[in-house]
């Protein structure tokens, strides 16, 4: 799998898709979700595409789906002016009522053509086309929003002349509302004394599509007690099969002792249940924990230890497996792969591929000098930790952070104001052994420490992003796919000190991702949301506390590998297939 896009190059080879680069035909959408199904060579099979819903039941208000697919060598498989992303994202728009009006609903499906929902016309103000030369023609370009309901259409509209035209304007704004048309009027002259023919073409373009269509639905926040004295950190993770929506695991403070506490959180954020993993006991202490859950509601947390063994300190990355419940279970243990001391954890992270773990942190080894170990070990929920592997040895305090991207893993590290990332397999292997970086950093800690890049991975559009530091202190972002693309800024206020916390997730129900900072030594939190191409959409948002000084953030509806919608009574045991 060269481009480590999850497609084996043999899959590409048959659908004469380019094994080296993940969006062969550039529309957006990566070849994975656009080729049908296959079975790749880990025997998992991948049906791609995505659901689409193609009649109405205005009676019970049902909808019948079916399975459709993109062609993943053209970016506009059936030329209708409208990109395969474009098409897909209908479906995902918050804003959209695709069933507003049954007996002409909005329907886009990639392989038949449809009418564009940004439509473009011209005229001109002569009788037949012509014009004296040396005269002058009022030339009119005109769009009409027809997109979803309630969205804004925001753009520009522009026309190209040949040599020989002159006047204008040539460009004009529009920020129109839904059912409303703008336009573009031109005063031309055509100059010459001799016949001739004039080729005008006109464009609309959007320039800010994906922010425009943005709206949030806020709800109130719910608020609840911890166990100890002090919350210092906080992780969090979607689960199934529990009697909670979510896990959040805290690193909490009690006499100067640190606890690691978990929580059962339902959807309206009252917790159903609570316990220690690691009780609070002088002498010892722990990391800032992480928590990653698999499809089947197994969980791993993760945190370094600081316990007294034998009259000697002992530090060392701790996991701990939780199954459907906070029912306590063995311990898990990483081994140190080198005999120099360790003097420190710094940020352990974990992520899951659907099935099984990877974990990653930072080491402080003290020799003749103190320096850090990146390193990284694969975590089945079959066998346990895995042995250690190394990915760096950078001096001073540094740090690491892990995020799936499908069939594989992306960990990225600091190293001394450059951030570094790998793609690493379940298996510990690297698919493409390259290691990528830019000029960048984490988020220095008031304690000394710091705080990593972070990392999410969007199964929509099939990307990774990262946020992290830049040189100029500012909150930036960009696609881990490769370390060419320039960066786009998410904040620039509040986010240039210490102990800036940031957190960022998946937006698996319209694509993209939202990210979520505290400012510099606490205060009320920002988030935003940025699409899949990258745009940021709407503006920067905040909560209503005023003195957070930690967060964690993750969206707990996730894109469906099937969506069946059954118009049989409750409590049915047969089914009629009816897709079609």
């Amino acid at each position: 799998d060269t481009d480590g896009d999850g497609l084996n190059d043999d899959v590409e080879i048959r659908n004469a898709t380019s094994p080296d680069k993940r969006d062969t035909d550039g529309d957006g959408l990566q070849d994975i979700l656009e080729i049908p199904f296959f079975v790749n060579a880990d025997g998992a099979p991948s049906f791609g595409g995505w659901m689409l819903p193609y009649a109405y039941n205005a009676t019970n208000g049902a909808v019948a789906v079916t399975r459709a697919w993109s062609d993943p060598l053209q970016a506009d498989g059936d030329g209708d002016g409208l990109t395969d992303l474009f098409e897909r994202t209908r479906l995902t728009c918050p804003t959209c009522a695709p069933w507003a009006d049954p007996e002409h609903p909005e329907v886009y499906n990639p392989n038949i053509w449809n009418l564009s929902p940004v439509a473009l016309y011209v005229e001109d103000d002569t009788v037949d086309g012509f014009v004296a030369p040396g005269e002058s023609v009022v030339y009119t370009t005109t769009t009409e929003n027809n997109l979803g309901s309630g969205q804004e259409l925001v753009g520009e509209l522009s026309l190209s002349v040949p040599n020989g035209v002159n006047g204008g304007p040539l460009a004009a704004p529009v920020n129109i509302a839904n059912g409303e048309r703008a336009s573009l009027v031109s005063n031309l002259s055509l100059g010459g004394q001799n016949s001739a023919t004039y080729d005008f073409t006109s464009h609309t373009q959007l320039t800010n599509f994906f922010e425009t269509r943005w709206t949030w639905e806020r709800s109130s926040s719910t608020s609840n007690g911890i166990l100890r004295d002090s919350l210092l950190s906080v992780a969090v993770a979607p689960v199934s099969g529990w009697n909670g929506s979510h896990l959040v695991v805290t690193r909490e403070q009690a006499s100067g002792n640190s606890a690691i506490v978990a929580y059962i959180i339902d959807d309206d954020g009252s917790v159903v249940e609570s316990r220690e993993l690691k009780a609070p006991v002088a002498g010892h202490d722990a990391s800032d924990p992480d928590v990653a859950c698999n499809a089947e509601g197994v969980c791993l947390v993760l945190w370094g230890d600081y316990s007294i063994v034998n009259g000697n300190m002992q530090i060392r990355v701790t996991g701990m497996f939780l199954n459907k419940s906070l029912t306590i279970g063995d311990l898990l243990f990483f081994n140190q792969p080198t005999s120099a001391q360790t003097v420190g954890i710094q940020n352990v992270s974990v992520a899951s591929n659907g099935s099984d773990f990877m974990a990653a942190w930072g080491r402080d080894v003290q020799t003749s000098v103190q320096y850090t170990r990146i390193e990284y070990a694969p975590v089945t929920v079959a066998n346990g930790a895995e042995p250690t592997r190394e990915l760096g040895v950078p001096g001073g305090l540094q740090v690491a952070a892990v995020a799936s991207y499908g069939a594989h893993y992306t960990i990225a590290w600091t190293e001394g104001g450059i951030i570094r990332w790998r793609r690493i397999a379940q298996d510990g292997g690297s698919p493409d052994n390259k290691v990528y970086w830019i000029y960048g950093d984490g988020w220095p800690r008031a304690d000394g420490a710091k705080r990593p890049p972070v990392l999410a991975y969007d199964e929509i559009s099939g990307k990774t992003l990262m946020a992290y530091r830049s040189q100029t202190n500012e909150l930036v972002a960009r696609f881990a796919s490769d370390d060419t693309a320039d960066p786009f800024t998410l904040a620039t206020e509040g986010v240039d000190g210490t102990d800036v916390t940031v957190a960022l997730t998946a937006d698996g129900e319209n694509g993209g991702w939202i990210a979520a900072w505290t400012p510099r030594g606490g205060g009320r939190a920002h988030y935003r949301a940025i699409s899949p191409a990258g745009a940021l959409r709407g503006d920067i948002e905040e909560l209503d506390q005023t003195a957070l000084t930690t967060l964690a953030l993750i969206c707990n509806r996730p894109r469906p590998l099937v969506d069946l919608l059954l118009n049989e009574d409750a409590g049915a045991t047969v089914f009629a297939d009816s897709s079609g």
